[in-house]
């Protein structure tokens, strides 16, 4: 008796819409030799053709791209897989889902150049750099302004976090913490790249150029870059266009949270009962107290800023204080904050 195989194997296949979107599919051989896709709630259906992107057309929001796709670069590497790729990759690292080793592995994997020559290979290892350093700094922005907003949302200086179109915009927050979290990954990427550039016997990437190079437009790869650019972006109706709050290279000397906000204090809010609750909450989930550290907490609260005389000098309290300490965060002038004002230094 003949006996029929049959395959139940089921393989997952992976990719990225034409809306950048990560989509996944089950696929399984049928008995016929065709596929079938497995669907989530087991069944299957014949497919009879399954229609991919080309990697040329899928989109780039936000991205000067044109340069690195006619580059030549491309036709080594999947750019634009590495586009996506590389910031799901980094979006795991900073959610504590994968370790620097992993980050490491994965620029590894992408290394197989047995027919490029050494200037390809160069150029290839170049493109890796810029996008790993998009995707890092991009996350560890994310990840300040995921804290900023959290910080008002849970003491209830804002309640209209998140809502785009409402008076959310108005917050400047930078805790370095981020940056220095960047900036440790980004001597990992570096050092991979150069293993990588030895192994090979080529040069290593121009990193000072290539940070420079501005390929990508919404703030370049700097962990500073992005951080003005998301900022501007978060405050383009309050007045502040044309401002960089910090400049490219400026590089902490110490751990330190700057943050100032537009806010709406109803009557019944006390202002010391308020700063109460900010600072208990700094304290509990942003200071880092474990080694012992102690921090001076400044704040200030103001109701009706806009209206009241001499409330610029008064403002220019937290930007003394700044100065004071080395932070080198520019001197901005008035934002004409729509309302009441919020202001705080840790350091």
């Amino acid at each position: 008796m003949i006996m029929v195989q049959v395959q139940n194997e089921i393989y997952g296949f992976r990719y990225y819409d034409q809306y950048g979107n990560h989509q996944t599919v089950s696929l399984r051989r049928d008995d016929q030799g065709g596929l079938a896709r497995v669907n989530d709630d087991g069944s299957e259906e014949a497919l009879l053709e399954l229609k991919g992107i080309s990697v040329s057309d899928a989109p780039i929001p936000c991205e000067n791209y044109n340069n690195l796709k006619n580059s030549g670069a491309g036709s080594i590497l999947g750019w634009n897989t590495i586009f996506h790729e590389s910031f799901d990759v980094m979006k795991e690292y900073y959610a504590g889902r994968t370790s620097c080793e992993d980050v490491s592995e994965y620029i590894r994997s992408l290394c197989h150049f047995s027919t490029s020559s050494k200037s390809q290979i160069t150029e290839s290892l170049s493109v890796i750099y810029e996008h790993m350093s998009r995707a890092n700094t991009r996350n560890a922005v994310n990840q300040n302004m995921k804290e900023a907003e959290k910080l008002f949302s849970d003491t209830g200086l804002r309640k209209d976090i998140g809502d785009y179109y409402s008076d959310h915009k108005g917050i400047i927050y930078y805790n370095s913490t981020y940056y220095f979290s960047c900036e440790s990954m980004q001597s990992v990427i570096k050092s991979t790249i150069d293993d990588i550039a030895q192994r090979y016997g080529v040069e290593k990437p121009e990193y000072d150029k290539l940070e420079n190079k501005q390929t990508f437009i919404d703030g370049g790869i700097t962990y500073n870059g992005v951080w003005n650019h998301e900022t501007f972006e978060t405050n383009h109706y309050h007045t502040m266009s044309g401002m960089s709050f910090i400049d490219n290279d400026y590089t902490p000397k110490d751990e330190f949270i700057y943050c100032e906000a537009s806010i709406r204090l109803s009557e019944e809010h006390s202002s010391d009962r308020l700063q109460s609750i900010v600072k208990d909450y700094v304290n509990a989930n942003l200071l880092n107290t474990d080694s012992g550290k102690t921090h001076s907490i400044l704040m200030e609260l103001e109701r009706n800023s806009h209206n009241i005389s001499g409330h610029i000098d008064k403002r220019n309290i937290i930007h003394r204080n700044l100065a004071e300490y080395g932070i080198q965060i520019n001197k901005t002038p008035d934002r004409l904050w729509h309302s009441d004002y919020f202001g705080m230094l840790c350091i």
